[in-house]
């Protein structure tokens, strides 16, 4: 058996290579706009798919399982899609016709989904203080409460270094509670796709 990063090929993954490629473009565009928009094929799709294959059952089942595998692998990953291509290719064995179409609509939906990763930032560097700032509008006279204000400042640059940019964030407790929240919410995220991935 053998493993690349994001997908194990296997000999039933192969079989499936080889009716991908016997597949009609057109077809085979259809079922990955299917899987991309829904993300389930109903048997009414199926049926529509074989009326112009005219595969068995089993044969059906393993070409429609077998794309949905590979694009959910697929979509699991952050790559570059000539990485992509070349696996789909050399590892897989798609022949080059399928394995464009494929990259296609897996990089129209990744950007559909995440944005341009070009114009993307990762972040340097967190630097933060803590200020208090007296508030004085509903209180007696004379009277002062000290207001916690946290300020956090992101340097980020893009991908390639070539432009950085400095964002100061003030924020009240209530404000602090959001984004850890956030954060929170992110990093469990993350920890359940790399527990998929394992």
């Amino acid at each position: 058996m053998l493993s690349l990063n994001w997908i194990t090929i296997n000999k039933r993954l192969l079989e499936a290579a080889t009716l991908i490629n016997a597949t009609p473009l057109e077809t085979f565009t259809n079922i990955l706009h299917i899987i991309t928009s829904t993300g389930v094929i109903t048997e009414d799709d199926l049926a529509t798919i074989n009326k112009s294959l005219q595969y068995s059952d089993d044969q059906l089942q393993l070409l429609v399982q077998s794309i949905l595998h590979i694009y959910k692998k697929a979509s699991l990953i952050v790559m570059k899609p000539v990485t992509l291509q070349k696996d789909l290719e050399n590892k897989l064995k798609l022949n080059s016709e399928k394995s464009e179409v494929f990259v296609k609509v897996w990089t129209d939906v990744t950007k559909r989904d995440f944005g341009d990763l070009d114009r993307r930032k990762k972040l340097d560097g967190v630097a933060w203080s803590l200020n208090l700032n007296t508030h004085s509008s509903s209180n007696p006279p004379g009277s002062q409460i000290l207001k916690p204000i946290a300020r956090l400042q992101l340097s980020m640059s893009d991908f390639e270094n070539k432009h950085s940019e400095e964002t100061t964030l003030e924020l009240d407790a209530q404000g602090l509670v959001e984004i850890y929240k956030t954060l929170e919410s992110v990093q469990n995220k993350l920890d359940s796709v790399n527990n998929v991935k394992s």
